[in-house]
C-alpha cells in the first residue's frame, strides 16, 4: 500500500516538474517574439498560436499526462492569462492545438499568415470540408 502511494506521489511530482518546465518553454517563446518585436505582426502572432498549439500537441502525450490534460491546459492557461492577458484562455489554448495539428508544416502555416489573420485561421479550424479547405489556401497564396 506504501509502494503505492509512494509511486503515485513520484509521479504526481514527475508531471509538476514537467509543467514548469512546458510553461517553460511557452515563456521562453512569448518573450523572445517580445524581444524581437513580432509580438504584434500577422505572422508572429500566428507562429506564437502554431508553437503554443504544437507545445502542447507534442507535450502532453503520455498516460498520465493525457488523463491530467485538462487541468494541465487550465493551469498553463490561468498563469499564461496573469501574464499576457485573456488571449490565453482555455478555450484559446485548444485552438492553438487544433491550430497545429491541422497545419503541422510551419511553412505552409507560415505562408498562410503573411495574409491571413489569426480571427481568419479560427475562422479555417471550423471548416471541415478539405477541399474547401486547399481550396482557401490556394486562394491566400495569390
Amino acid at each position: 500500500m506504501y509502494a503505492l502511494h509512494l509511486r503515485e506521489k513520484q509521479d504526481n511530482q514527475r508531471i509538476m516538474k514537467n509543467q514548469s518546465d512546458f510553461l517553460d518553454k511557452i515563456l521562453f517563446f512569448v518573450e523572445k517574439l517580445q524581444k524581437e518585436d513580432r509580438w504584434k505582426s500577422k505572422v508572429g502572432n500566428s507562429l506564437l498560436y502554431w508553437e503554443i498549439g504544437r507545445l502542447i500537441s507534442q507535450e502532453i502525450n503520455n498516460k498520465k499526462a493525457m488523463l491530467a490534460r485538462r487541468e494541465i491546459i487550465k493551469d498553463l492557461s490561468c498563469e499564461l492569462v496573469k501574464r499576457y492577458g485573456e488571449g490565453f484562455g482555455y478555450e484559446q489554448l485548444l485552438q492553438m492545438e487544433l491550430f497545429f495539428v491541422d497545419f503541422p508544416d510551419i511553412e505552409i502555416m507560415s505562408d498562410l499568415s503573411k495574409g491571413l489573420t489569426w480571427d481568419h485561421f479560427r475562422e479555417w479550424l471550423l471548416l471541415d470540408d478539405k477541399p474547401h479547405c486547399d481550396y482557401f489556401a490556394e486562394m491566400c497564396k495569390k
